[in-house]
This record gives C-alpha cells, sequence and structure tokens, in this order.
C-alpha cells in the first residue's frame, strides 16, 4: 500500500513539474532586430508623362519603429535621355529636388537615366528606364461592395471602383493607377433667410468679450455672448473637396492570351459624406516595366504585412539604383518613367446622405439689452432686420450645417463638374 502512495504521489509530482515546464517555456512573440544604426541612402523618383513637375526625393533611412525623412541635402541631381538631353534638378526643400521637363521629351520609347551626387562626392546612378506606352482606359464603374475585411469602414458598406483593362499589341502588359477624387458637399440649413453664427476657436456658439462695460465682468471671468452674421448664407451652401487616394494599384495582362483583365478593384468609397452628393474621380494610368511592376508588387505586399504579426522576415525593396563606386551599398526606392493615360468618371448620388442638422429658431425677445446695473452686465442688442435667424447650438448642431468651408472644402466650381 506505501508502494503505491509512493508511485502516485511520484506520479503527481511529476505532471506538476512537467506543467511548470511547459507554461514557463511558452512561444514568445517575435520582436525582430530591424532597428539598424546604418542609415542607408533611399532614393524615389520619377519622369512621369502629363506631370508639369519632376520630383526626386534624397533622404536616410530610419528605424521602422521611429520613421522619419532625413534629407540628404546639397546633392546634385539630374536626369538625362538617349537623346543627348539633360535635365538639371533643383533642391526646392531639403531633400526633395524638382524639375519641369517639356513634353516634347516625355514620348514612349525614350529612355531615362537618373543620377545623384551626394556632397560626400558618392555617385548613385539608375539603369536606362523606358517610357513604355499603354493603351487607353478601357472602362471605370463604381459596384456596391461590403468589405468586411477593414475594420476602419462603418459596416463595411460603400462603392469600388473597377477598371477594365485591355492591351493592345505592341502595348507593355504592366500598370500602376493613381487617383484623385473630388466630391461635392453642402450644408444642410444653407436655404433660411439669414443665419447667426457665434465666432470663436470652437466656431460654435459661444462667448467673446464685450468691449463696453466689461471691465467688471473681465475680473470675475464672465462672458459676454457676441455675434456675427453672413449676409449671404447661399453662397456657402455648396463646397468641393478633393484628395489624392494614398493607396497603391497594380495589375497585369502579360500572362493573359487575351490580353485583357476585367473588373480590377481599384479604389473602395465607404458610406459617408463623399457619397452623398456628386462624387469624381480622375484616374490616371501608368504603363511600367516587368521590374518596375515587381518593385509595386513588393511594396504592397510589405505594406499589407506591416501591419499586423511578422509573417515573414523585413527585407529590402528591389531597387534599381546603385551606388556606382560600391554595387554592394544597399540602397532603397526606385526610379521609374511611365507614359500616361486618364480618365474621369463619376458617381451621383445621393448614397447614404448627410446625417441632419438640428437647428433652434429664437423670437427676438431672447436678444435684448439686460440691466446695466445687473449682475451680468449688457448684452448686444440685434437688429429685427436680420430675423428670422438661426444659431448653431452646442448640443445639436455644427457649423457645416451653416457654411460648408468649415467642412475644409472650396466654393469655386471645378471646370469639369
Amino acid at each position: 500500500m506505501r508502494r503505491k502512495v509512493r508511485f502516485y504521489s511520484s506520479f503527481l509530482i511529476l505532471i506538476v513539474i512537467s506543467l511548470i515546464m511547459i507554461t514557463t517555456q511558452c512561444v514568445e512573440e517575435y520582436h525582430p532586430n530591424i532597428d539598424t544604426t546604418d542609415q542607408l541612402m533611399v532614393i524615389n523618383g520619377s519622369i512621369l508623362q502629363g506631370d508639369e513637375e519632376q520630383i526626386i526625393t534624397v533622404s536616410r533611412s530610419t528605424s521602422v519603429n521611429d520613421p522619419a525623412f532625413i534629407p540628404v541635402e546639397g546633392c546634385n541631381v539630374f536626369v538625362a535621355d538617349d537623346r543627348n538631353n539633360f535635365f538639371q534638378f533643383e533642391e526646392q526643400t531639403p531633400g526633395r529636388y524638382a524639375a519641369r521637363i517639356d513634353s516634347t521629351h516625355l514620348k514612349p520609347g525614350v529612355k531615362f537615366k537618373l543620377t545623384v551626387e551626394t556632397p560626400g562626392n558618392q555617385v548613385y546612378e539608375s539603369g536606362l528606364e523606358e517610357m513604355y506606352d499603354g493603351p487607353s482606359i478601357d472602362s471605370l464603374y463604381f459596384f456596391h461592395e461590403t468589405n468586411d475585411s477593414d475594420p476602419q469602414y462603418l459596416n463595411g458598406e460603400g462603392v469600388r471602383l473597377n477598371v477594365d483593362v485591355y492591351a493592345e499589341e505592341g502595348f507593355t502588359g504592366y500598370y500602376r493607377w493613381k487617383i484623385q477624387e473630388t466630391w461635392e458637399s453642402r450644408s444642410s440649413n444653407a436655404n433660411i433667410e439669414k443665419m447667426l453664427i457665434g465666432v470663436a476657436d470652437s466656431f460654435i456658439t459661444t462667448y467673446k468679450w464685450d468691449t463696453l462695460n466689461s471691465e467688471w465682468l473681465r475680473d470675475r471671468a464672465i462672458p459676454i455672448a457676441e455675434f456675427y452674421y453672413f449676409e449671404n448664407p447661399d453662397t456657402f451652401h455648396i463646397c468641393y473637396l478633393e484628395g489624392e487616394v494614398n493607396e497603391y494599384f497594380i495589375s497585369s495582362t502579360s500572362n493573359i492570351v487575351a490580353g485583357s483583365r476585367k473588373r480590377v478593384p481599384l479604389h473602395f468609397v465607404p458610406i459617408g459624406t463623399k457619397l452623398s452628393f456628386r462624387y469624381s474621380c480622375l484616374v490616371s494610368q501608368y504603363s511600367l516595366s516587368e521590374q518596375a511592376y515587381t518593385y509595386w508588387q513588393t511594396k504592397i505586399t510589405e505594406i499589407k504585412e506591416s501591419g499586423g504579426l511578422y509573417n515573414t522576415q523585413p527585407s529590402q525593396n528591389l531597387s534599381n539604383i546603385t551606388n556606382t563606386e560600391n554595387e554592394q551599398e544597399t540602397v532603397i526606392g526606385y526610379f521609374w518613367v511611365s507614359a500616361l493615360k486618364q480618365k474621369r468618371v463619376f458617381f451621383d448620388g445621393p448614397y447614404y446622405g448627410n446625417a441632419g442638422c438640428v437647428s433652434e429658431r429664437f423670437d427676438i425677445d431672447d436678444f435684448y439689452e439686460q440691466d446695466p446695473g445687473g449682475a451680468f452686465g449688457e448684452f448686444r442688442r440685434i437688429d429685427s432686420t436680420y430675423f428670422p435667424v438661426y444659431v448653431t447650438n452646442d448640443n445639436t448642431s455644427q457649423p457645416g450645417c451653416f457654411d460648408c468651408r468649415f467642412s475644409g472644402g472650396r466654393l469655386n466650381k471645378p471646370v469639369f463638374w
């Protein structure tokens, strides 16, 4: 009996020890050592048909954990083509070099080479990059879509811009797209006869010191209401906003016998104010070399993986720029050239329109001069000719309900609208 007790006791002790060893030897989270003291050369730039100004940036790399732009100033930057033309770039801001190249030099078939000479007498060069021609944009269209894969989109609902690609014989089969979006914004209560908005840092009904009888109030930190008028509220009714879509879109038809690809997904537009009235995209299609396409493909993959756990070890992007004296030096970035095709598409709302604005109407009796001898001093009287008057309310209305410029837009209608 004692032997059995000893046996079971020993067995239980062995199990406990095993469990302790298992729990203390769990797999730890992997933290890759990507913090390097070496500041690698980073050169990015392009020669793009259709751009008024060509840009080259020269900088040094930083830690992934602490990204920053460290410019390399005072470089001699120039581009030469295979037609004996030379284009000098000037430093506009630290590390940012620009040049204007006449469109007569930006033709398919021309090859361009970038050279960067640093103040330390290091010379970096790209290979000869050919400007490939590409087909016109075939079709652009929107489809309703539910995008559950990205948590930043409310309910995942919106519309997706798609493009059809048809590569005619003689054209490259590699493409990249950039998108400039424009949309219309309206103030919800724009048709009122007159409106009244308290103006201060918050742009909501608020208070400001009166210039009269305010010494006693200032000493006691008591605010005085002061209001401002928009004489022509209808002029602030419709605004236009625009911005560049900060995403990479690429596709290839090189392995397709028909040379075409249907419904290539581009930009997803979630429900919200952009789709409330009229929305437009100007799509720029760039024709790439196979190596440039591979570069952007690698970059997109790294961006997708950098947001979560490291599924692969960090790697350097493929670059076509080298140090002429030391080809083993790692250089980050890419120099690419491309012809351009553009097309604009519109989406007419309403589609999930603007949230309604709540306004509160006041009678003239609500705005009168208080007794100057009273505890709170004197309020400014409002002339009845301005009524009916509407004010924004801290709890219910936003300034954009009255003046569309508060949403960041401009009043001038685009020429293409």
